[in-house]
């Protein structure tokens, strides 16, 4: 009976794969041609079928053959590829399977250590980054806060590659930009980050659309957005979408307890009991409007809702209809920043005497630029003056040269490093279902708050809406511009002043 031996052979090192195929390409042909279909090469790789399929039309393409068959074919004929094998396979009647066998003989024999999964020892051997897609408005509505969140992004890639990477491998990111309005142009860049096979992808608001949820559900990939105007609920069936702050249906709950506080503090104020909540219709935001008219109502107040459409003096056209109806509060709900600013330029031309109460909107605005002084605004994800945030806003100023917003950069470096923190426990980034399990289960604390997601809807949860616990949640903080800064009023624990009457006020 013959032992196995190994042979000795010469190698040398080619430049490019033929047929210009990608290490991808090949990895789908070896898997193809040792007989896989097309969902298995899938869970091999990791990947999903989609991207499998499209692959395997680009190999038909740079071959000239259409035909798996006659493909598995020409692949051995031509030596076309590669070890180890990205999978583990019982059986093959390809050559390669055979050697791979002896070596693992080999190393049973001599004890070698063997890693439990050949495709995760060859990915984690593998210099290739580790990449995190980030779609990203490149103009129109949202642009403000964009350039935070690849800053905020950038700041902590950067960090985890000087402290080593992930098990040795650095992460990158990959941006793919988009028109805010065109639908088409978001669902292609999220197509494009999955052609390039990124690991991950982190965003924020300004992308949502339920196409692109479906889109991210079928491809698996880990997904991390603060679109908390997106109808969380989808997130109990689709089990890699995590929404990093809390639902927009909170906002509700703060215009109360502020309402409350003003009412107490400014009785004197209180020429009516009605509330105006300004909507745009160019971004729906629910803010929990139900729950806020009914508790409203019990607290003996009357709610008038105006709604805005796009035109040209959209924001001239609502200070009539506010004028009309003098309320003492008025609720500006839209997420940017180019909304709060044309608002309020429109409202101090023509002020009285109410509040406004902005939503997230003015988490951009800095103290040098004297912009919407005396707005007070809340956010379910918030830069606070906490010892993280301090040494947070620091390290982007070293960076950056100015500060950060109060909210989008510090909220994107938590994703990315929830992402980093979980990829460090998992066997392979690209092993998707264990990603997910471990974004689910692992408590992460940030400089915006603490993350959990192991909840129904898979979303951040907030104090002191969703609990009472800041172990695992973020404050629901609530500011006002005061001499050009964003200061904090409450609540009381991460308090840094107190609400103060704007200036536009005019007291008899």
């Amino acid at each position: 009976m013959h032992q196995p031996y190994l042979a000795l052979v010469r190698c040398s090192w080619i430049k490019q794969i033929p047929y210009q195929l990608s290490e991808r390409e090949l990895q789908i042909l070896t898997l193809l041609s040792h007989g896989l279909s097309n969902s298995e090469i899938a869970e091999s790789l990791f990947i999903s079928n989609r991207t499998v399929a499209k692959h395997v039309e680009h190999i038909f393409d740079k071959v000239g053959i259409n035909n798996r068959t006659l493909l598995a074919i020409f692949a051995t004929q031509h030596y076309l590829y590669c070890l180890p094998t990205p999978a583990q396979l019982e059986h093959s009647i390809l050559p390669t399977f055979e050697i791979e066998q002896l070596v693992a003989q080999l190393a049973d024999r001599h004890q070698v250590e063997k890693s439990p999964s050949t495709s995760t020892f060859l990915a984690n051997c593998v210099d290739k980054p580790i990449t995190i897609g980030i779609p990203f408005v490149e103009s129109g509505l949202g642009q403000i806060d964009t350039e935070e969140l690849l800053n905020g992004s950038q700041l902590a890639v950067e960090q985890i590659n000087r402290q080593g990477g992930i098990h040795g491998r650095k992460v990158q990111l990959v941006k793919s930009a988009y028109q805010v309005e065109e639908k088409q142009s978001i669902i292609s860049a999220y197509q494009q980050l999955f052609d390039q096979e990124v690991e991950a992808i982190c965003t924020n608001y300004a992308c949502y659309l339920p196409e692109v949820h479906d889109l991210v559900a079928s491809e698996g990939i880990p997904y991390l957005h603060d679109a908390s105007h997106s109808g969380s609920q989808k997130s109990g069936r689709i089990g890699n979408i995590f929404q990093v702050c809390a639902s927009s249906i909170n906002y509700g709950l703060g215009v109360v307890r502020f309402l409350q506080a003003y009412q107490a503090s400014y009785p004197m104020l209180l020429k009516n009991r009605r509330v105006a909540i300004v909507t745009v219709k160019w971004q729906c935001i629910d803010i929990g409007m139900d729950e806020l008219v009914a508790s409203l109502r019990k607290l003996n107040w009357q709610v008038e809702v105006v709604e805005l459409e796009k035109s040209t003096n959209v924001f001239q056209q609502a200070m009539v209809q506010l004028h009309n109806i003098d309320p003492t509060l008025i609720v500006f709900a839209s997420y940017f920043t180019e909304d709060i600013l044309n608002f309020y330029a429109a409202f101090i031309a023509q002020p009285l005497n109410a509040v406004l109460y902005a939503i997230y909107s003015p988490s951009t605005l800095q103290p040098h630029q004297q912009l919407c002084e005396g707005v007070v605004w809340a956010t379910t994800t918030g830069l606070a003056s906490t010892y993280a945030g301090k040494q947070f806003n620091q390290l982007y100023q070293n960076t950056f040269g100015k500060a950060p917003s109060f909210s989008q950069a510090s909220l994107a470096f938590d994703q990315v490093n929830i992402l980093a923190n979980v990829w460090r426990k998992s066997d392979y980034p690209r092993h998707f279902k264990q990603v997910t399990q471990g974004i689910r289960t692992l408590v992460n604390h940030g400089i915006n708050g603490s993350y959990f997601f192991g909840n129904e809807h898979q979303i951040g949860l907030t104090y002191p809406d969703s609990t009472t616990d800041l172990s695992i949640s973020q404050p629901h903080l609530i500011y006002q511009i005061q001499q050009g800064r964003n200061t904090v009023i409450a609540p009381s624990l991460f308090a840094e002043s107190h609400f103060k009457l704007p200036n536009w006020f005019e007291l008899k």
